[in-house]
């Protein structure tokens, strides 16, 4: 295993208690205690059965039999408004759904219908993007791997407006987004917060965004948050070589519960793209357990970022 630069003890002293031995178990399935999806999750599942229930009957003969517009099935369908309990009423009727369907999607549009869990005001999110932080802030369990940059959910102010600055986006807002990325991270300190495990590539430690100053906080930070016991973090080292997800970056976001969900987000400028076919999902778990294998463990990730944080300036 990669140990280069790993401090002694007493140097890990003096940024604080960071020598405590870490015990970590991989991405478990059996942290959730959920019954039930956050709102965002439940009217997307929700519009997808509605979808499937109405199978080969035409959207015009649909809203006829609904006495709802073509338009409203369509967003309704697709997770895009409001889903009231008699809307969904009337198209189980429509569609010949028996009892047991019948209240079990009833009860799920009482829950689709709940206020917006998002700490923020979703005007502040770009639409390509508000799916994405609409789930994750639903997520039970979050597993990412990054190729170039600390993941949002991780990073620091100054770390954040390096990366918005550098990127030189038409009318990009440098406070907003550090304002975004902020109110996104409170759910890894409140209450409930979900499970993460991310693997950093080593190349995201050695680019230093924003400079020595900025990195040594970005550092710290890491250092602080891998101490939780809800967050993992391992370090993928040079020294790996080859390994299973050469082709980039990703986020996999589980939701556990009475119906197990998953979703892989690939981000690019702009735009992303989503993985949630069984057959996916399955490729991105077997590529992640890879990666957590050819990483550095939990402990000696710890050790390494410590030691890369006192090599900043103070």
């Amino acid at each position: 295993m990669h140990r280069s630069g790993d401090p002694s003890p007493q140097r890990l002293l003096l940024r604080g208690d960071w020598t405590r031995v870490l015990t970590r178990k991989g991405p478990g399935l059996d942290k959730q205690t959920d019954d039930d999806f956050g709102p965002f999750m439940a009217r997307q599942l929700l519009g997808e059965a509605l979808r499937k229930l109405r199978g080969n009957m035409p959207l015009a003969k649909a809203a006829e039999a609904t006495h709802l517009s073509e338009a409203s099935i369509s967003r309704i369908e697709n997770g895009k408004q409001a889903i009231l309990p008699r809307n969904v009423q009337a198209m189980c009727d429509a569609y010949g759904a028996d009892a047991e369907t019948k209240a079990r999607l009833v009860h799920d549009a009482e829950t689709a219908n709940a206020p917006s869990l998002l700490a923020v005001d979703a005007e502040m999110i770009p639409d390509w993007a508000e799916p994405f932080v609409e789930m994750e802030a639903e997520a039970s369990e979050i597993w990412s791997y990054e190729a170039q940059a600390v993941p949002g959910l991780l990073q620091v102010p100054d770390y954040i407006r390096a990366l918005v600055e550098a990127a030189h986006a038409e009318g990009a807002d440098v406070e907003r987004s550090v304002e975004l990325r902020t109110a996104r991270q409170r759910r890894l300190t409140g209450p409930r917060p979900p499970t993460l495990h991310v693997v950093l590539d080593e190349a995201v430690l050695k680019r230093q965004v924003g400079g020595p100053k900025v990195m040594q906080a970005q550092m710290d930070h890491l250092v602080a948050m891998n101490a939780l016991d809800h967050v993992t973090i391992q370090i993928l080292p040079f020294e790996a070589g080859a390994h299973a997800a050469m082709t980039g970056s990703f986020t996999e976001l589980h939701f556990r519960g009475r119906r197990p969900h998953s979703a892989v987000f690939l981000e690019h400028d702009h735009a992303g793209l989503w993985a949630r076919k069984p057959k996916s999902i399955a490729r991105y778990n077997q590529v992640f357990d890879l990666l957590r294998e050819a990483a550095l463990t939990a402990e000696e990730s710890h050790m390494l970022l410590a030691s890369l944080a006192l090599q900043y300036p103070g």
